[in-house]
Parts: C-alpha cells; structure tokens; sequence
C-alpha cells in the first residue's frame, strides 16, 4: 500500500472515515486511503509520502497557490488529477493563470485523465507518463418509470456543447430536460421545448431526473470526467454519445460514434424505438458499470497497480 497525498479545494484535512461516498473524489480519495489537505494548507504538513495528487483544480482557484517545489519536499512523486476537459488550462482568467496552470503539469512526474484521448493528448504534448483515471461511483439500483422525453448533459455552452445535443433533440420532438450547472445562461430558459432543473447535488434525486427519461445525449466537444453516462447506464436510460468519451465508449458502445457523424447519431436514435435493442444496450451498460465503474475492489487493484509503475 502506497501513501498518498491529495490536495485540492476541499476544505478538510485528514483521513476520510469509512462511510458510504457516492462519487469523486470522496470515492477515490477513501478507497486510495489518501491523506487530504487543502493547496493552502500543505505547508504544515510533516510527515513524508510516496505521492501527491494534485486535483481538482477549478475555474475560482488561484493556481499560484500552488506551491510545486513545497509538494516536492513531502513527496517523491506529484502527479496533477485533470480538471473538467483536457484543454481547460486555456479557460482560466488571464493568461497568467494559464501559463502557471501549463507549468504545473510540465513539471509533475505523470498526470491522471479522464479520458484515453486526454491521455494522448497530454503525453504527447507534455511528454508524461499519463493514464486514464477510472470514475467509481455508488450503484444506484432505483427504478424510475420513464417518460417520453430526453436528457441533455449539461448546458448550451462550448463547454458541454449542449446546443449540438438541443438541435438533435429537436428532431426527436420530445421534451428535453436539461440540469443547471455552472455555465447555465438566463436566456437558455427561453428556448423551444426545454424544462430546466435546478443543479441536484443529492446523488439520488440527481439520478432520479435522469432516470425519468427515454435517451440521454451527451455531444460534448471535448469529453469531461465521464459520470454522466454511468448514471444513465444504472438508471437504464441509453445514453448517445462521441466515441471520445471512455465511459460512454465503455458502456455504449453501440451508441457511441465519431465526432461529428450526426447521421450515424439519427440512426441510433432511431433504432431506441426496437425494445429489444434498447433493452440490449442497457445490459451491456449495466455489467460494464457492475465489473468496473461501481467496483471498488477493481478500482483499487487497478489505480495501485499504475501507481506502482510511476514509483
């Protein structure tokens, strides 16, 4: 067993007691049996271990609080968690948060993504050893009658790209539900055949809107840390996605296409209509997110295994 340090915004230090966590990074931080503390915090930190995870590097953070070289001495391996999607170092306030957010990841020792294509993508421009960093999350076995009626993720933005997935479903002419998260504009609330629901940060009721649906699209650009389409999966709702996504890739895989091919996209929705092969894609989903995504014994075998190669 490695000792692990994980700094991020969260503001607490210590251990984190056996209890039931829903997701990450309360999920991974536990079952690593990683030692938290905030970035402003590491200072008074004494003790020595084997590596520190950087993460959750948010839009309000103020990266230059980061204190690289302060990490290095408690640590012998620093390895930054990817935030949000694998170019978001260029959404920051100002450039200067930028280049110091870029010069975080060129001096770490490896980096965790969210995505295959983020590890591409990273390796090569950064030249780090990178791997895909598993989403765990807690099995959710509720049943919510479905309506005739379809989910987005996320918000009309370039983040989430969610205008790509409102023009599609258009087409499909059912209502279409959509969570506020952070990027939500005002004026999204006066689009055509839209219901928006306050962001739910209780795990269940978050699953119980999906839940309620037909399909889920979930068209983003560039694929963020990939909960959504595994909450689809558990709640039996198919979920549409680019092939960039691994969890959707994972689960859907007969849904999932190259980015861009809206025909392909059409017909899937289409084939939704057979109940066999709805039905056919949903059990796929399910086993996938039983063996790997609710699995905390697989999760863990898996991240100390990586682990061990970079120590």
């Amino acid at each position: 067993m490695k000792k692990i340090l994980w700094i991020s915004d969260m503001g607490f230090d210590g251990y984190l007691p056996p209890q039931k966590y829903n997701r990450p990074p309360l999920t991974w931080i536990y079952n690593l049996g990683a030692y938290h503390t905030h970035y402003t915090q590491v200072y008074k930190i004494k003790e020595k271990f084997d590596v520190a995870i950087i993460a959750s590097i948010h839009e309000n953070i103020d990266v230059k609080s980061i204190n690289l070289d302060l990490i290095r001495q408690i640590s012998n391996k620093v390895g930054i968690q990817q935030e949000s999607h694998h170019r978001n170092f260029l959404d920051k306030k100002s450039i200067i948060d930028s280049v110091y957010y870029v010069s975080l990841y060129q001096n770490c020792d490896f980096i965790l993504t969210h995505n295959h294509i983020d590890s591409k993508y990273f390796s090569s421009l950064f030249n780090k050893p990178c791997f895909h960093h598993p989403q765990l999350i807690d099995l959710d076995e509720s049943i919510y009658p479905k309506k005739e009626e379809i989910i987005l993720a996320g918000n009309l933005d370039s983040r989430y790209g969610n205008f790509d997935n409102y023009l599609i479903g258009l087409e499909i002419n059912l209502p279409i539900n959509v969570i506020r998260m952070h990027t939500y504009r005002e004026e999204e609330s006066q689009l055509e055949n839209i219901i928006h629901h306050p962001y739910e940060a209780d795990y269940k009721k978050f699953n119980k809107i999906i839940g309620e649906n037909k399909m889920a699209l979930y068209l983003i650009p560039y694929p963020l840390g990939g909960s959504f389409p595994i909450q689809c999966g558990m709640m039996k709702v198919p979920c549409i996605s680019w092939n960039t996504s691994t969890t959707a890739l994972e689960c859907y895989p007969d849904l999932s296409f190259d980015y861009g091919d809206f025909d392909s996209i059409r017909k899937s929705i289409s084939l939704l209509n057979n109940k066999d092969f709805f039905n056919e894609v949903n059990n796929k989903a399910y086993q996938v997110i039983l063996e790997k995504y609710t699995n905390s014994e697989y999760y863990k075998k898996y991240m100390f295994d990586k682990l061990c190669m970079i120590i």
